[in-house]
């Protein structure tokens, strides 16, 4: 029939999940991977790997192949023939943490005036900072990140009284302070805020869970590229309990951007019907979505395992562009942002100790501090002269 479009078919899986615990030592790196191809074509080529690799079980899982060599090369061999049909995005769960500190921390207090802070990656400058002191165990964050995860949890501002309760004279590690300061004396903004989101039911229960966002990150990429989608996911307890929210996409045929922050990307996509859930067992594609995760949770996680490295170029070149993985190059103070943040940090800890608005203002003061930026290297070049 003219006219007539039929949907994609998107098949996803994650490797790595632990939900709500973000600190999980065993598994670092959550993963998530989709793929565009039907069921029949799956099933064709996981039974020839099968056969030309002699592998034995049920299904095909990453963790099992990636232990001898007879199922690296089947990996090898699965990847290219998949090749540019399939998208795979890693999160570093920790960063993800100090990520989600600075939304459920300083986004309540800054989000009317958010894109001012966003534009100049001060939300990148502290969650990276987080980041690298929860790698250094640097006093007092292990006990803050700690507190804030169990908070998120249960959203009872008494599970992070490092952050809620009364401010005290603890050991931090340099930034550290600022931070704390601000939560203390914005605790009423922050704690409205999250008793709003208490009540929201089961959305709540999976707050620091990953899944969602990757799902609909994969959505937003494949809508770009197929104009109607059908899609499938691995049974998930966060995805079921939380996919109302991406339903809404059902028959939105027209694309809609968002063009910000020097980008420009898909914010909506068009699906048939609503997300369903199986198992990779019973869905051949699923079970390919579930394979390519397991590698790149593996690779990102063992970056220097000698085994790996034959997939780290098919994997790169298939990442989406919303990874969450640190860059020590937002905190370098020979740079043009972290210096004017570090400024904007310590500016915002003053506020919040004298309770003032943390807004006002605040447009101009990085103005300033930028326009101030070039005098300041120069103290110190003549500085670090006058001492050489």
């Amino acid at each position: 029939m003219a006219g007539l479009i039929l949907p994609q078919l998107i098949s996803c899986d994650e490797a790595g999940f632990t939900g709500n615990r973000l600190l999980d030592a065993q598994q670092t790196h959550f993963a998530y991977s989709s793929v565009t191809i039907s069921n029949e074509e799956a099933a064709e080529i996981i039974e020839k790997v099968r056969q030309t690799y002699r592998l034995q079980g049920s299904e095909l899982k990453a963790v099992k192949l990636l232990k001898h060599e007879r199922g690296r090369n089947a990996i090898d061999s699965l990847l290219s023939q998949i090749e540019g049909r399939y998208l795979t995005t890693v999160y570093d769960k920790k960063l993800c943490l100090a990520t989600k500190l600075f939304e459920y921390i300083y986004e309540p207090v800054l989000q009317d005036n958010n894109a001012l802070f966003y534009r100049n990656n001060f939300h990148r400058f502290v969650s990276t900072y987080l980041y690298m002191q929860i790698l250094a165990s640097g006093a007092g964050v292990g006990a803050l990140v700690g507190e804030f995860e169990a908070f998120m949890r249960s959203l009872d501002p008494a599970d992070a009284p490092s952050l809620f309760g009364e401010e005290r004279n603890q050991e931090t590690d340099g930034l550290l302070k600022p931070i704390l300061t601000f939560a203390h004396g914005y605790n009423v903004i922050i704690s409205r805020e999250t008793r709003d989101l208490s009540a929201t039911g089961d959305h709540a229960k999976w707050v620091l869970d990953l899944s969602l966002s990757a799902l609909a990150s994969h959505l937003r990429y494949w809508g770009e590229k197929f104009p109607l989608l059908e899609v499938v996911c691995d049974e998930s307890k966060p995805l079921s309990a939380q996919t109302d929210t991406l339903n809404v996409m059902i028959n939105r045929p027209e694309i809609s951007y968002f063009a910000g922050f020097g980008s420009k990307r898909p914010i909506t996509w068009n699906m048939s019907r609503p997300i369903t859930f199986g198992s990779s067992l019973t869905n051949p594609a699923i079970q390919l979505a579930d394979v390519v995760a397991g590698i790149t949770a593996a690779v990102a996680a063992r970056r220097d395992d000698a085994d790996l490295l034959r997939f780290h170029t098919s994997i790169e070149a298939h990442l989406g562009l919303e990874c969450i993985l640190p860059e020590s190059s937002v905190l370098d103070l020979d740079g043009a942002d972290a210096p004017i943040n570090l400024v904007v940090l310590q500016e915002l800890a003053r506020r919040a100790e004298e309770w003032e608005d943390p807004l006002i203002g605040m447009g101009e003061f990085y103005d300033l501090a930028r326009k101030r930026l070039p005098a300041f290297r120069n103290m110190e070049r003549a500085a670090a002269a006058k001492k050489g």
